[in-house]
């Protein structure tokens, strides 16, 4: 007789934290404590739903008792912060949109378009997305003249089609502001160009005249893409992400579905959406019409060209190798390996050319332990320790 698993002690953690913030978790003062104890309130961050968290108790969902006043001074916080982000953003906006073509995407976006209040959409960064590296880099010029500093990263068009940039702002907020070209860095996870995506794009007013988003079929299937993109890392299923599909499928009407089903035919996605949505309906109770999720499973079963989802850095690079065409393929490998020296001296700090190719080696080394560990079986217990980069 097969042993039925029994879900990990962070497994039924996570599902406490979901269940809390629906409303539909234990109200007693007991639960309050467990949930804004020290590990909770870390893993919480981690997810990326402590703001949500704050909010729900803040609401009145559980005996909050002296946890309350915490609960509302962490909340009023947020809503402080996000005020300056917008102002920000607002300036962003005003100064590309006269010259450039460009659409916020994934977490700042979303939470004016889809959640009941932008503060509780936590995030560390504002992604924005060009047609191309070129218009990346002339709208960092012009963020450059407002005192934007760009983050070291590594210039390698095989590897990377984003780079960071970020600018101190008042009360001790930070701006920082991800460049992209591509909505992926996985090849297999790029089946919607820029031009594609802007045209059919909607206004995003609360970030000023001329800023614009993905339209919520666009929004939901780069949802999907985007964790998916991260199953190497173990963060597949990473709470806030989950949300978001959560929050966008709430909004879809009969004709968002009949687009997504089309898109889904038309670029092998049925799969990757698929997933999504059986990963929202674990934690948050996402509800789909059935007509549509038959749909999709049909798609899935009949595509047999749907891509394996990485279960580890390993196989994420070798699918990203495989995908690769002609002398690309040396060139990512080349890429991997051997950074610029430019990047590797500012990275590593060598003192001289002997440590240079000590740095080089160490590199190496370095990024075939990474890749020979086995992932993490838990989200809970990965450190998100560049969050920004994950929003």
């Amino acid at each position: 007789m097969t042993a039925i698993a029994q879900p990990s002690s962070a497994e039924i953690a996570l599902h406490q934290l979901a269940e809390f913030i629906l409303g539909s978790g234990v109200a007693e003062s007991g639960a309050i404590d467990e949930l804004l104890s020290q590990p909770m309130l870390q893993l919480a961050a981690e997810q990326g739903v402590r703001n949500l968290l704050f909010d729900t108790v803040v609401s009145g969902n559980g005996a909050a008792g002296e946890y309350a006043g915490f609960a509302k001074q962490q909340a009023f916080a947020q809503i402080a912060a996000e005020m300056v982000q917008r102002a920000e953003l607002q300036e962003i906006t005003r100064l590309l949109s006269p010259q450039l073509k460009f659409l916020y995407f994934k977490g700042s976006p979303l939470a004016y378009a889809v959640y009941p209040e932008p503060q509780r959409r936590q995030r560390g960064d504002t992604d924005v997305l060009f047609s191309s590296r070129e218009d990346a880099d002339k709208a960092f010029r012009l963020l450059q003249a407002r005192g934007y500093r760009k983050v070291l990263s590594l210039d390698a068009d095989l590897i990377s089609a984003e780079f960071s940039c970020y600018r101190d702002l008042a009360g001790g907020n930070l701006s920082v502001v991800d460049m992209h070209w591509r909505t992926n860095n996985a090849v297999q996870f790029r089946s919607l160009g820029f031009e594609e995506l802007y045209e059919k794009a909607v206004a995003v007013p609360e970030l000023g005249d001329g800023a614009v988003m993905p339209s919520l079929v666009h929004g939901f299937i780069l949802a999907c893409q985007h964790r998916l993109a991260h199953a190497s890392e173990g963060q597949e299923n990473r709470l806030i992400w989950l949300y978001d599909l959560h929050l966008l499928s709430q909004r879809m009407t009969s004709e968002s579905w009949a687009d997504l089903i089309a898109l889904a035919e038309k670029y092998s996605l049925a799969e990757c959406c698929l997933s999504g949505i059986d990963a929202a309906t674990r934690y948050w109770h996402t509800r789909v019409p059935d007509g549509v999720y038959a749909a999709l499973a049909a798609l899935a079963e009949g595509n047999l060209q749907n891509a394996a989802v990485p279960s580890s850095l390993l196989l994420s690079d070798w699918q990203q190798f495989t995908n690769q065409r002609g002398l690309n393929k040396i060139r990512f490998l080349w890429q991997h390996l051997f950074p610029p020296v430019a990047y590797m001296r500012a990275k590593y700090r060598p003192r001289n050319g002997v440590a240079l190719f000590y740095s080089y080696l160490t590199r190496i080394f370095g990024g075939l332990r990474k890749r020979l560990c086995l992932p993490s079986k838990s989200t809970s217990q990965s450190a998100i320790k560049n969050s920004h980069s994950k929003m």
